[in-house]
């Protein structure tokens, strides 16, 4: 549950007020960017826990702080109507109270959850015209750009969008604007994230999210093609990564027949655009419509991915890459399939081969998928080309990842390639511990019976004390029959002690049984 900002009462003192209160209550606000879409802000107050009592800023007999506090006890319990009252009360018998201010825009607060929205947007109107310098002129602003929609004043969005002093509120009204008049929401949007706009981080970050969420509703063309370009020249890193997730998101499947007009240049470091914002020259399609292969959503996603692979490719920022790579594995195309494979052989970063490696292995789906072979017979090849040892941990990892097909018997084969082809002792045995924690982590029947397979083969000691360690943690019967076997007729002393420790952990009766036999 989110907390409204004024259940901390050391911030909230109507004493005390640092302004902190108000800015918290307009960044949460602003968090409606989070929400699904279309939201009016209604989520967050329903998130609200039950706020903590006012804190005790005033002596006891202050009359105008007990009903203030009475108020706050009832916005608590959620007693809208007659915390009105109680607002009322400080604003009409204590009007030169110090909490007369606050008293206006909790009235409001109560109103709006009431559903009285014209009569809460004249008391915030009333509480910015009557205390200009009030710490609670930033929520008020704010609270009125939210409801504008539903009372038809698209002119306070508009105006709050050219002139609010903060971001958190401009990012608000852009955001109400967008759910009012998504045309004009656009403008401005645009506007901002100009190579040469003033705007500050903050508005930057909520116009890309915004145009994310909102482009395909309007003018696809541009909104990807002012994506891109941010993607691509944007010298701030952070507003960069934001627009790459945006072009991770799976739903730019209304786009104009002309995207392949858009012209896009490998990454550079200059911010100068390299995509043309020119209007669309014929009108946007309806869901669904070009989706099939070769049809206008195809080639969309196909630039999308090819944005993507070269920023993974060239860029020299490593959380600008990884933010490509995980655009990328959201788009489950085979398309970007092979893209991902692409990079998992040729990137030049070790890290971004990593990446697509792990993407590649959660995306193996289930056995038999044609997905699943095709991906899991490249990474054989790949383990088999490759003579970097951080690679071959990488697939062997894949290979068991979690949410995959476990691929026990590729594997398996890894093992025993390892063994022909490394002749480098501390190379394969990282790679074939490496495997067999993975088999271990199955735990499963196939997977215990493949590494009893693995000790009767191995000639390192050190390893099979890892398979010994696998058989102690496993469930499975033949693990503690295995265990057993080793105990009583292992050639190596070591080995035979190990496993009779591993057995002594075990609370199942017929290994207590065994040990008890050792015994006689």
């Amino acid at each position: 549950m989110v907390r409204h900002p004024c259940s901390l009462p050391h911030l909230c003192s109507p004493r005390g007020r640092t302004g902190l209160c108000a800015t918290l209550a307009v960044a949460l606000m602003s968090a409606m960017l989070l929400m699904p879409r279309h939201s009016t802000g209604e989520g967050f107050d329903q998130s609200r826990e039950r706020l903590d009592q006012l804190a005790q800023a005033a002596a006891p007999s202050d009359a105008a702080a007990k009903t203030f506090r009475e108020g706050r006890d009832l916005i608590a319990d959620e007693k809208w109507s007659k915390a009105e009252e109680k607002f009322n009360k400080v604003i009409v018998q204590y009007r030169t109270s110090e909490y007369v201010d606050a008293a206006m825009y909790w009235l409001a607060f109560t109103l709006k959850k009431q559903g009285k929205f014209n009569v809460a947007d004249a008391a915030l109107e009333r509480l910015i015209k009557t205390y200009p310098k009030s710490t609670w002129i930033n929520d008020a602003r704010a609270m009125r750009v939210e409801m504008a929609p539903r009372l038809g004043k698209g002119e306070i969005i508009a105006e709050e969008a050219r002139s609010a002093e903060t971001d958190e509120i401009k990012v608000v009204a852009l955001q109400s604007l967008f759910q009012a008049n998504p045309e004009r929401a656009m403008v401005f949007a645009t506007d901002i994230l100009k190579p040469d706009s003033k705007a500050g981080r903050r508005l930057k970050e909520g116009a890309i999210t915004l145009l994310g969420r909102f482009g395909d509703e309007v003018n696809s063309q541009q909104a990807l093609a002012i994506l891109v370009n941010i993607a691509l020249h944007e010298p701030d890193s952070r507003l960069r990564i934001k627009a790459i997730n945006q072009l991770g998101r799976r739903d730019w499947n209304i786009i104009m027949n002309e995207w392949n007009e858009i012209e896009i240049s490998s990454p550079s470091p200059s911010p100068s655009p390299s995509v043309s914002l020119a209007p669309p020259a014929r009108p946007i399609l309806g869901r669904g419509e070009g989706a099939g292969t070769g049809g206008v959503a195809a080639r969309a996603d196909e630039n999308i991915l090819r944005v993507l692979k070269d920023l993974a490719m060239q860029t020299d920022d490593p959380e600008v890459a990884g933010a490509a790579m995980s655009a990328l594995s959201q788009h489950e195309t085979p398309r970007a399939r092979d893209i991902m494979l692409d990079l998992a052989r040729t990137a030049s970063a070790l890290r971004v081969r990593q990446q697509a490696i792990s993407w590649l292995g959660q995306r193996t789906g289930r056995e038999g998928s044609t997905d699943a072979d095709t991906v899991i017979t490249e990474l054989m090849k790949l383990y088999k080309a490759d003579q970097d040892v951080e690679i071959r941990m990488q697939i062997i990892s894949a290979l068991s990842q979690k949410g995959g097909y476990f691929a026990l018997d590729p594997i398996m084969e890894l093992i025993r390639m390892t063994d022909k082809e490394i002749t480098r002792t501390k190379d394969k045995m990282r790679l074939k511990e490496r495997a067999i924690s993975s088999i271990g982590r199955r735990g499963d029947e196939r997977a215990i019976a493949a590494l009893a397979q693995v000790y009767d083969t191995e000639s390192s000691e050190d390893l099979k004390l890892h398979i010994l360690i696998a058989f102690g943690q496993s469930k499975q019967p033949q693990a503690l029959k295995k265990l057993m076997e080793i105990a009583k007729n292992d050639p190596s002393l070591k080995l035979r002690t190990n496993a009779v420790s591993v057995l002594g952990q075990s609370q199942d009766p017929e290994a207590i049984k065994f040990l008890e036999e050792i015994l006689k």
